[in-house]
Formats: C-alpha cells, structure tokens, sequence
C-alpha cells in the first residue's frame, strides 16, 4: 500500500531575495531597521552587499529611496514583501490591484515605475544567474525548516480545511525563507498560491538550542500567515461600526507599538491569532492558557472568547466560512465607547494611530 506524504513546500523565493539585496543598500533601514538587522547568515550577506554595492547609481536605488523618502513608513513592514510577490518568475509586476499598491502605496505612478525598473534591473544585472549560483547558502536552512514543518504539514492543511471549509491542494500552500530580512513573517496570495514569508530565526545562523515553544509557535504562526488571504476579504465585506470594538480603543497603545492601527486590522489579527491558538490545541494537543494570555499580553484581550466561539460551534455545519466568519465577528464585539467610563473622546488621545 502507498501512502501519500503531505508536504507544504519550503524554498527561498528569488523575489523576496532580490527584494532584501534592494533593501540592504537602499535607505530602507531608517525607516524599518528591524526589518535589515545583521543575524542573517554573514557568508551569504557578504555575498550579496559585495555585489549589491556595485549598483548603488542604477536607476533602481534612486527610485528606492525616493519612495521611501515619499511613503516612510507606509513603505515597511510587509508592504514591500506584498509588493514584490505580485512579480510573475520574469519579474513582470501585476499587482496595481492588490492591497499595498492601492491603499499603502495610493497607486502611486512613482511605485509603478520603481516595479517597472526592478525588471529592467534584474535582468540587467543577471539576477536569476545570481540567485542559482548562490542557492548553496539556502540548503542549511531549508533543512532546518521542513524538519519541523514536514511532519505537521498534514495537520496544517487539514486544519485549514476543516476550519476554513475547503478542500486544500498542498500544492498551493508554500513557505518562504527571507534569507536577507530579519524579525518579520507575512502572509500573502501571490497568484493561485497562499504563501507564508518567515524570517530566519536567530537560532538556524547560530546553531544555538531552540526554545521548546518554537516548533510549536512557528506552525501555529504558519496557520495564521495562510488564514490572511482567507480572513481578510470577510472583513473587507463587513460593515465596521468603530463604536463596536472598545477593545481596541483601550489597548490602542500596544497595539499600535506593533504597527496595528486600524479597526479593521484589529479584526483580523483578533479573528486569526484565536484560529491559530485553537490550532495548538486540536492538531498538536497541547494546553493553550499560556497562548492565550500571550495573546491578551499583545492587546487581543478577545482570544479568549473567540476560541470558546470557535469550541462551541465546532461540530455545527456551517454552509460556508462567511457564515462562520460573521460568529466570530459578532464574538469580537464589546461595549461602545459611551457604555464605558472612558471620555467620549478617547480615540483622540492617540494621534499617531490612524483609525479606520
């Protein structure tokens, strides 16, 4: 008898990887310096800024950095990463409908020529020669990753099926090592594929001991990267009542400290770190309290209610994931502001956080 392996394919994306050379040697650390810290692996950092530093007057950089001069921080954190997995394997840019170009970047003709020029510059300076030629670097961390991902790729899939309500093809499911950015993991749809972009963990370049949690955080955290092209649409179809979600009023400030400042964002890391703590428990079966008061710890004070949400209707039948959504949805409501004993003009208190 033969029995099929489950698989969620771990690789470095040569886009990503282009995308972290462009950053290296761009202006990009004084707007994200987290994002270009220095524990990558160094041979293969060495590697890339002794080539990348030869290209600092092409064309490329000084659309980078007048970019970045235009939209700081709006052009960080995952907006590049997003950007950047809308490239077909030619690097050919067909994203001018998607998420970052629109609502980050405001369709901006200055980001369209910078994609336009990213294409010229590759194949200018042979980039996929570059990129094959150094696919050495990679194989250590591959490794590292699909012997903890490997195993459990069956659950992962089978979660997301039965919590999601579709069958998954592994085929579509992928993780991506960002060998070149640091401290940040992000979620996308990059055509037909739901792709997961994690940074290297210190402890691959150094061979150091995991923490015991890991293994267990880093799958959870790979549910809640492929939960974000499923989750965010159901809310983008809600009518949101601001009034709705005190919670996020009060705990505006740690939240915002994590660069989440809007209801709506609020929503679905509310909604998906609940789906990746319930995770835990029913593939790993593991005691989830923990998980769940370092959730509250982040300010999504809700993920408690949201998993009993989630146990309590666990055997219902549910015609679609929109249906499920909109439980979890209503779960998340608390009192408006005015049933509180905070001010009515709470929200203003906090004016770097842009409520939408």
């Amino acid at each position: 008898m033969c029995y099929h392996v489950y698989m969620i394919k771990v690789y470095v994306d040569k886009r990503t990887e282009l995308l972290g050379a462009l950053l290296r040697n761009s202006d990009y650390s004084l707007y994200a310096p987290h994002i270009v810290e220095d524990y990558v692996d160094p041979d293969y950092l060495k590697v890339v800024n002794d080539e990348f530093s030869k290209y600092k007057d092409e064309k490329v950089f000084d659309l980078l950095n007048r970019l970045l001069a235009t939209f700081k921080e709006r052009f960080a954190n995952e907006a590049p990463v997003a950007l950047f997995l809308q490239m077909d394997d030619s690097y050919g840019f067909h994203g001018q409908n998607s998420y970052p170009f629109t609502t980050k970047l405001k369709n901006s003709p200055l980001a369209l020529e910078f994609m336009f020029e990213v294409k010229k510059f590759a194949k200018k300076i042979n980039f996929d020669d570059f990129y094959a030629k150094n696919q050495k670097y990679f194989k250590r961390y591959i490794d590292f990753y699909s012997n903890i991902i490997n195993p459990k790729s069956k659950a992962i899939l089978d979660y997301l099926g039965e919590t999601y309500l579709f069958k998954p093809k592994e085929e579509d499911f992928c993780f991506n090592i960002m060998m070149l950015l640091t401290r940040d993991c992000f979620g996308f749809k990059s055509g037909e594929k739901s792709i997961c972009c994690e940074s290297i963990l210190p402890h691959a370049v150094t061979g150091e001991k995991l923490p015991s949690d890991y293994p267990k955080i880093l799958l959870s955290r790979i549910v809640h990267e492929f939960s974000h092209p499923i989750v965010n649409p159901q809310t983008d179809n809600c009518a949101i009542d601001r009034e709705d979600y005190a919670e996020f009023y009060k705990n505006a400030i740690v939240l915002s400290r994590q660069n989440y400042t809007s209801v709506k964002t609020y929503i679905n890391e509310s909604i998906i770190r609940a789906i990746q703590t319930y995770f835990i428990k029913e593939k790993l079966g593991e005691d989830i309290e923990k998980y769940i008061k370092a959730q509250e710890a982040k300010g999504f004070v809700k993920t408690r209610d949201l998993i009993k949400t989630l146990e309590k209707n666990k055997n219902r039948e549910y015609y679609s994931f929109e249906d499920k959504y909109l439980d979890l949805f209503e779960a998340l409501k608390t009192k408006k502001l005015e049933d509180e004993k905070a001010p009515k003009n709470e929200r203003m208190k906090y004016n770097k956080i842009q409520f939408k």
